[in-house]
């Protein structure tokens, strides 16, 4: 184990700034984290605990942020109270970024191939969640040596092939 790390820490990408499965794209440099950061939270599936609370909607907080290539990655600590192993044991591998929308374009400059609703160019970071499938294809758990595991097993293929 690294120095300084916690068995129960992982690194997560949240955001990045391609297209996600609602048509739009939010620019990671427009991702105001400060408020985030004063409360990390985060949670399982965007559950809020609106009505009946379960105690678990809190699953762990985010000890490290930051903002790298398009990306917004963190470094996620779960509670050791809470039996979390989906994600140790690689059974749930993505995050999920919960903002308030404060500005969009429909800068055409802006637009990606596939996206079909504006830009968000400035957003509130609300809350981070650990979901089963995520709106962004790219926001995923790394490896111990920061890449996807997918893109891990991409890679293997394609060497395997030569």
């Amino acid at each position: 184990m690294e120095k300084g790390k916690k068995k129960n820490t992982y690194t997560f990408i949240v955001s990045t700034d391609a297209v996600n499965s609602y048509g739009y794209r939010i620019l990671t440099e427009g991702i105001d984290t400060e408020q985030y950061m004063k409360n990390p939270v985060v949670l399982y599936m965007h559950n809020r605990g609106f009505g009946t609370l379960t105690g678990s909607e809190i699953i762990g907080r985010t000890v490290s942020l930051k903002k790298e290539a398009g990306k917004l990655i963190a470094e996620v600590e779960f509670d050791e109270q809470d039996d979390f192993a989906k994600v140790e044991g690689g059974f749930i591998k993505m995050s999920s970024l919960g903002a308030d929308i404060i500005e969009t374009s429909s800068d055409p400059k802006l637009a990606m191939p596939g996206q079909t609703l504006e830009t968000v160019t400035k957003c509130k970071m609300i809350e981070l969640s650990i979901v089963d499938i995520g709106g962004n294809d790219e926001a995923l758990k790394l490896s111990k040596n920061g890449k996807p595991a997918r893109l891990q097993i991409l890679n293997i293929n394609q060497n395997n092939k030569k």
